[in-house]
């Protein structure tokens, strides 16, 4: 392929309000990830006083089944081709199902019987991720179409980075002050009035994602070819066998997202058990979310001058440095306040700059897909990437449940050395080595900005001379 700097390059662009309200797609479904992250194992093992090893391996089922709906899902989306547009059907039918599933599983576990409790809350645990694939495929799926503008990607990653760090300013900074608002850990109805608030907050991010992609979602912006490929199934095996770029974004983002699903579902457990203080949780993690937002225009200044790729590998390095900080210096109590809150603060600056644009890669990976095979399927590269990234993520409430385990650990119990270090593994340890392959994954990543802006070059010169 000869590079071309020169040529004019026509972008498909779309409208800044459109990016900011399509961005709300992935606060949608992530109101309600969040609220199992942080509750769902506690509320399981200290409400309905169920195994934590069992409860583990649940999740990690349930993640495993999501990864399997995922192909299903968007080889279905690469067919759909409705009146309302291919990607808006799934968002709202996947929001439905995950709104009753949720509201189910912590509104309904009230049984006596605690083999009842165990099929309650994996039953709905199931169906719920059925959903949660539809509205995340078209997250994934629908940048394609929106979008092909590389300043305008790292905008959208932007406006979702932002997002997120609201939400997770309000579930795991304050979610423990709401839910003592509500009644407290130790009343069900709580967990109930926290789940409808992270619903109502869903339904309405949907809204206005659907909005946002409304104009967009349409035939015209499906393909630039008009020769383009039909998808099949078995096109799955070519697709990860072939696609570097995905292959590679896989391996990074897949190890992160061990690390951050391990790491949220030890939050309640390192403030409880390590800090010693459930009530520093709040005051410990939300200066440090704020400090997460210069994360996103450090993010987006990298991506926009030089590439997403170069942000990613820098923000890498930067959170290898800040883990190992926080385990050599452990300054977790309310004596060393200040150090805990910019080591803490640190972390969460250099992991928004890491992770901040994941998700526009992954339509930069379709772009790769469309100009290598002639293959338009935004939806079977955004579930491909989903696939394989939960089958290796889905380790990490196994192995939250496994270490707790092997720690012999009890509601209540007291505090020992092995408990301690189990904890601080859990919250720190994994996702250092979770950077770690990032920054190796990233090497073998082929598209820097000159190499994205050819592939544009060469598929519309395609599309014109069709």
């Amino acid at each position: 392929m000869s590079h071309t700097a020169t040529k004019k390059i026509e972008y498909n662009n779309a409208k800044p309000w459109q990016l900011v309200a399509f961005a709300f797609n992935n606060s949608s479904t992530n109101a309600q990830y969040f609220m199992f992250l942080l509750f769902f194992m506690f509320f399981c093992t200290e409400n309905l006083g169920l195994n934590p090893v069992v409860v583990g391996l649940m999740t990690t089922l349930a993640r495993v089944f999501d990864g399997f709906t995922d192909p299903i899902i968007g080889l279905l989306i690469d067919k759909t081709n409705t009146k309302f547009g291919k990607f808006r059907p799934f968002i709202a039918i996947g929001t439905v199902i995950m709104s009753i599933s949720l509201v189910s599983l912590f509104w309904g576990a009230q049984f006596d019987s605690m083999t009842a409790r165990y099929v309650w809350v994996g039953v709905w645990n199931v169906i719920w991720v059925i959903g949660y694939t539809c509205s995340t495929a078209c997250t994934k799926g629908a940048q394609a179409i929106l979008t092909n503008n590389p300043k305008q990607r790292p905008l959208l990653g932007g406006v979702d980075a932002v997002l997120t760090n609201f939400l997770v300013l309000l579930v795991f900074s304050f979610g423990f002050v709401i839910l003592n608002k509500f009644g407290g850990v130790v009343a069900l109805d709580s967990f109930r009035k926290m789940a409808m608030l992270l619903v109502g907050i869903s339904v309405t991010c949907a809204t206005i994602a659907i909005a946002g992609i409304w104009e967009k979602d349409n035939e015209k912006n499906y393909t630039t070819d008009k020769n383009a490929k039909k998808v099949k199934i078995t096109d799955y095996f070519s697709i990860i066998k072939g696609n570097k770029a995905l292959q590679m974004l896989i391996v990074a983002a897949s190890t992160n997202k061990i690390a951050q699903t391990t790491t949220s579902a030890a939050v309640a457990y390192f403030f409880m058990i390590v800090v010693g203080n459930t009530d520093l949780q709040a005051v410990v993690t939300a200066p440090a979310q704020m400090v997460g937002l210069a994360g996103v225009a450090i993010s987006i200044f990298l991506a926009v001058r030089i590439s997403k790729k170069t942000s990613f590998v820098i923000g890498s390095w930067a959170s290898i440095a800040a883990l190992a900080t926080a385990i050599i210096l452990r300054p977790f109590s309310e004596a060393t306040l200040l150090p805990f809150i910019l080591i803490m603060s640190g972390i969460k600056l250099t992991e928004v700059v890491a992770n901040s644009n994941v998700i526009p890669m992954i339509a930069d990976a379709t772009d790769y897909e469309h100009w290598k095979t002639g293959r338009f399927a935004p939806g079977m590269i955004g579930t491909a990437f989903s696939f394989v990234d939960k089958m290796i993520s889905s380790i990490s409430g196994l192995l939250v449940g496994g270490v707790l385990g092997l720690a012999n650990y009890t509601a209540g119990m007291e505090v020992t050395p092995t408990l301690y270090w189990a904890i601080i593994g859990l919250y720190f340890g994994i996702a250092l080595l979770g950077h770690v392959a990032s920054v190796l994954a990233m090497r073998k990543y082929p598209i820097d900005r000159e190499f994205y802006n050819q592939m544009v070059v060469d598929m519309n010169e395609k599309k014109n001379a069709a």
